[in-house]
């Protein structure tokens, strides 16, 4: 799937939501549950079969597996998939799944009286290209065959405590909990051609990694690893050089 998703998904995605936090799939309030809420609806859309979810495989976890699949979701921190991964992917096909805010709405708790404010919508919005700063910490595994990424577009809900620094306390203020409020698009990552897909089709070649960033949209801070993982899945290759910066074209297997 690449895009925008059909109603049916839509509603699927709202149900798996709703159920948990009907079910009790998270007990505790909101700055105890570390996500777990967002982890748990995106298990139950993935699979709403919880006998398929929590499955021991060998001495690790998997979210979930189903039909001989196991589904990874990881909404932070790709770093601590590798060691799961390298057992995983012995065994089966895995697929990691990512979620990414494309609109967020931002509510402080004040961890003293339990208030919480109203939410107020974020300036920023995530984009599919969010993924590739997070993938960096898995390019050993983007070209094995059983391999595969799902990037889900989603408006979320999201809760910072009052922990932080400076006067408001807001500053560098932990994340408590994030909940999901509704499934915009899905981008299924397999090929060197879904990578490419990632690349702005207004992006003239040969280009570096700055301008990439910039035409993606994503942070110039995350542009090498952004590079890196397009370089390493085949949808760009290195072409040369202008003074300093590397320049890049479209790799050969995604035209």
């Amino acid at each position: 799937m690449w895009g925008e998703i059909d109603a049916g998904t839509a509603e699927a995605f709202r149900l798996a939501a709703e159920q948990t936090y009907l079910g009790g799939d998270c007990p505790g309030g909101i700055g105890t549950l570390g996500e777990r809420r967002l982890h748990a609806a995106l298990k139950r859309f993935l699979s709403p079969d919880v006998t398929t979810h929590e499955i021991g495989v060998g001495r690790y976890r998997a979210d979930v597996l189903t039909d001989g699949h196991v589904y990874e979701v990881q909404t932070r921190r790709m770093d601590r998939l590798t060691a799961k991964l390298r057992v995983f992917l012995d065994t089966y096909d895995v697929t990691v799944v990512y979620p990414v805010a494309r609109q967020k709405y931002l509510s402080w708790v004040d961890p003293e009286t339990g208030d919480v404010t109203s939410p107020r919508k974020s300036p920023i919005h995530g984009k599919a290209q969010d993924c590739l700063y997070e993938l960096f910490y898995l390019t050993e595994f983007l070209t094995h065959p059983r391999f595969h990424v799902k990037v889900l577009l989603a408006d979320l809900q999201e809760y910072r405590t009052l922990t932080g620094y400076g006067r408001e306390k807001k500053r560098r203020a932990p994340r408590a909990e994030r909940l999901p409020r509704g499934l915009v698009a899905i981008y299924d990552l397999e090929t060197p051609a879904d990578y490419a897909r990632l690349i702005p089709e207004s992006l003239p070649e040969p280009f570096t990694s700055s301008a990439y960033a910039k035409a993606a949209g994503i942070p110039a801070a995350a542009r090498s690893r952004a590079m890196r993982v397009l370089t390493a899945t085949g949808a760009v290759r290195r072409v040369g050089k202008r003074g300093n910066a590397f320049l890049y074209a479209r790799g050969e297997e995604t035209t």
